[in-house]
């Protein structure tokens, strides 16, 4: 929100990166530079096509705007000549104090052995433990939030993850990156609800001797769906998942399977599946109550009930209109 100016390269401002299309601010100049010229941002009406389409997105969307200068190049090449065009300069301290707080924010803090685990704790149990040229690929869904905000892709092409948010993509990512790149560790993080429509293609990573590392974060809960019908509702329908045992399930499938209940089990487990031969799965059993890292679904439904926004979900997005609304309000 304090950025003077954002340098988007090579990639395109959907409603997730800019929460709800709040980001950047109308103070802030936006500058993108990508390959393709058709269209810079996911928002852009033009990438939507049709009058009827972008009359209704015009409508939907708060604060659409596009890119004050728009640069159709490569990527590479623009950041070579903004370098040696910018010379040595000493960096300010506001700049210097900015990146520390990003560095801050975007590190996970380190597990402890009595705590229950969350997506959190599974990535910095992956910091530790992973390579750093491993290719991530990411299912959707809460789970996730963590992943964005606190893994860092230390190498290019090691990030892969559905830009349509679809659940079950992340293991027939991994085995595909496996496959493809055989000489780095490919790895799916993956929700239960995920893991249960694309689970099966572990088959397929044993058929072919695919290594690959799946990390199934377990919380019996579509959480996604359970967070936003508590913001809106103050409770939750049909998004119980039962006690599956994805551990076996992989074993059958002739994988390795393992369960992690806590930090050492944590650690272990993943330590395994990075040194098995072949395909091998954690079943991460996480806390239900933590939906999002700094926010409990518990919090959640006591801030509904009190009529509070919940903290730690602003830029989740809004109840649509339709939506009906508590008495009173």
């Amino acid at each position: 929100r304090d950025a003077d100016v954002v340098l988007a390269l090579g990639c395109r401002l959907s409603e997730v990166t800019t929460q709800r299309f709040s980001l950047p601010s109308s103070r802030t100049l936006l500058v993108h530079v990508d390959a393709d010229a058709t269209g810079p941002t996911e928002r852009s009406p033009r990438r939507l096509g049709g009058a009827e389409r972008v009359g209704a997105l015009e409508r939907s969307v708060p604060a659409m705007r596009e890119p004050d200068l728009v640069l159709a190049a490569d990527v590479a090449a623009v950041v070579d000549g903004l370098l040696s065009g910018a010379g040595d300069r000493a960096r300010s301290d506001r700049w210097e104090r900015g990146h520390r707080a990003y560095l801050d924010d975007s590190t996970p803090p380190p597990g402890r052995a009595s705590d229950r685990l969350d997506p959190t704790a599974l990535v910095a149990a992956m910091a530790e433990l992973l390579p750093d040229d491993a290719v991530v690929a990411s299912d959707a869904g809460n789970f996730s939030i963590a992943l964005h905000r606190f893994w860092r892709y230390r190498h290019p092409r090691t990030q892969l993850a559905p830009t349509s948010g679809a659940m079950g993509y992340a293991i027939p990512a991994s085995i595909a990156a496996g496959i493809v790149c055989p000489e780095r560790l490919a790895v799916a993080v993956v929700g239960d609800g995920g893991y249960l429509m694309t689970g099966q293609e572990i088959e397929t990573a044993v058929r072919y001797r695919t290594k690959i590392v799946v990390l199934a974060v377990r919380n019996g809960l579509y959480g996604t769906i359970a967070m936003h019908q508590a913001r809106t509702f103050g409770a939750t329908w049909g998004v119980d998942i039962g006690p599956v045992d994805i551990a076996a399930h992989a074993r059958s499938l002739g994988a390795a399977g393992f369960t992690a209940t806590d930090w050492t089990s944590l650690r272990v487990a993943l330590a395994r599946s990075v040194d098995a031969a072949g395909p091998a799965v954690v079943d991460v059993v996480v806390d239900p109550d933590a939906i999002t890292p700094t926010a409990s679904l518990a919090t959640m439904l006591d801030a509904w009930a009190q009529g509070h926004q919940p903290r730690g979900t602003a830029g989740l997005g809004e109840a649509p209109d339709s939506y009906p609304q508590r008495e009173g309000d």
